[in-house]
């Protein structure tokens, strides 16, 4: 492979090898002067994300901090009795028996109630404290009572359902 180069080489006059020398020459300081600017610009732009991207690294290490917290944490568990005496409890508990109209199960991990008339507050009160035992809304219909005298007053059917059931 060197053969024939070497006889290139050689079959070229003293003033072509030293203008190809010199050519050669050019075209590699150029090459080299290119890769200094391009190196360069590269490394600014790098510097100047690396800020954006060690708040990233922070905030994954955060994120991977809480995650395995929650993994830690024990899941909820689903008491084996059945939903509609808690339901009740919590009603009556509330003094919000007055204002139920209805409430039937629909199995021993979902219960349907219907407020004819309660206070908005008084009803996100007993989802709160619903929440707190395990309990979620898994539909919900709220209708305001535009022709009562009382502001606030909606009418609710909702149907209740334990965190974590299926």
């Amino acid at each position: 492979m060197t053969a024939p180069l070497r006889r290139l080489w050689l079959a070229r006059t003293p003033q072509e090898r030293r203008l190809l020398v010199i050519a050669a020459s050019v075209v590699l300081v150029i090459l080299l002067a290119w890769l200094l600017v391009v190196g360069s610009q590269a490394s600014t732009a790098l510097r100047g994300s690396l800020p954006a991207l060690r708040m990233q690294a922070i905030t994954f290490e955060q994120q991977a901090a809480e995650l395995e917290i929650l993994r830690s944490v024990p899941a909820p568990t689903i008491p084996d009795a059945p939903l509609l005496p808690l339901i009740q409890e919590t009603i009556a508990s509330a003094a919000m028996s007055g204002m139920l109209s209805t409430i039937e199960p629909l199995g021993p991990e979902q219960v349907v109630v219907v407020f004819g008339a309660i206070e908005f507050s008084v009803w996100l009160a007993w989802i709160a404290v619903l929440e707190q035992q395990n309990v979620r809304v898994e539909q919900v219909r709220v209708e305001t009572l535009a022709t009562s005298p009382v502001p606030g007053l909606v009418s609710v059917a909702a149907t209740l359902g334990r965190v974590g059931a299926p």
